[in-house]
């Protein structure tokens, strides 16, 4: 290597300033590389902490939008239980207050039919019982809370058609004419058209429609067939049969209740969905009188006559 006199170019110098330069430009990219790196880091963090934020956010309001949608469809069984303590938190506990009061409201509003109802018919405590029997056979059938919920409720109004029915048609010691019964077994319809302008009360809807359709497709208003008819409106019609058949009518005498679980077994899987019917006959005679209140030595003993029905089987309008 050269080095010349001066004044002259001096090439060592001029590569050893080449190379710090290069190796600046390569620190200066490495360093713009790490920057970029760990700005995507942070941006990358930056999200995730604002997609969590927003979870703990929209996930309240989401269970708090999901459960005011059950409650204007009448299923008063929902709840929500905010895990916030926040705003949000604080709206969940207010809805979950609102919710019970309109729960209190409705339960006021439903003793009120049910007592007028009751006092129409002259059988107080009638369609308690028959709640507390369908509920009873229910225990041992899978049910969902809203599904018992809106049982016992269907079973409290399923006659709230027959408001529009002349008293004196339901109260008539013999049969039917043609007309007659038409006109009586338009009821379910009726209180469809009733209950279906009331939210809260819709959960009824399913009994008051479907508890006089039949497993075989031979019942009315719709003529459904099978599975087709509510699960709850089939269990309800079996318990309805029985307190129907066991408990007297102007156009009848009641029928002792071994008689009447015989007319059931006869009648699974035609009247009535036959693993429904199975359930109800696996219930003890003793239980099935304590449930509909009846006399013992009445319900136990054997029928020495045949009482007259408006109907076949034990369908009851």
């Amino acid at each position: 290597m050269l080095i010349r006199s001066k004044g002259e170019c001096r090439p060592a110098k001029r590569a050893r300033n080449s190379s710090a330069v290069l190796a600046d430009i390569r620190i200066t990219a490495e360093t713009t590389a790490q920057t970029k790196v760990g700005l995507r880091l942070d941006s990358l963090v930056a999200l995730g902490a604002g997609i969590r934020l927003a979870r703990r956010i929209t996930r309240p309001v989401g269970e708090l939008a999901a459960v005011a949608r059950r409650v204007v469809e009448g299923d008063l069984s929902a709840t929500v239980h905010p895990r916030t303590s926040d705003e949000i938190g604080l709206l969940g506990n207010v809805f979950h207050l609102m919710v019970d009061r309109v729960r209190v409201s409705s339960r006021s509003m439903v003793d009120v039919l049910v007592r007028a109802l009751e006092a129409r018919e002259g059988t107080p405590g009638s369609l308690r019982r028959l709640a507390r029997a369908t509920l009873a056979l229910g225990e041992g059938l899978p049910l969902s809370q809203a599904q018992r919920e809106a049982l016992e409720l269907g079973a409290l109004l399923h006659d709230i058609g027959e408001i529009r029915t002349p008293e004196a048609l339901l109260q008539k010691p013999g049969p039917l004419a043609s007309e007659e019964r038409l006109l009586v077994a338009g009821h379910p319809q009726a209180g469809v058209e009733i209950l279906e302008t009331v939210p809260l009360l819709t959960p009824a809807l399913d009994v008051v429609s479907g508890h006089h359709e039949r497993w075989d497709g031979g019942g009315y208003p719709q003529g459904l067939k099978g599975e087709e008819i509510p699960f709850i409106a089939r269990l309800f019609s079996v318990v309805d049969a029985l307190d129907a058949m066991t408990h007297a009518r102007p156009y009848r005498e009641a029928m002792p209740i071994g008689d009447a679980l015989d007319v059931l077994k006869v009648e699974a899987g035609r009247q009535f969905d036959p693993q429904i019917a199975a359930a109800a006959l696996g219930l003890p005679v003793e239980r099935w009188v304590e449930l509909l209140e009846l006399e013992r030595p009445e319900a136990l003993a054997p029928r020495t006559a045949e009482a007259g029905s408006r109907i076949e089987g034990a369908e009851a309008i």
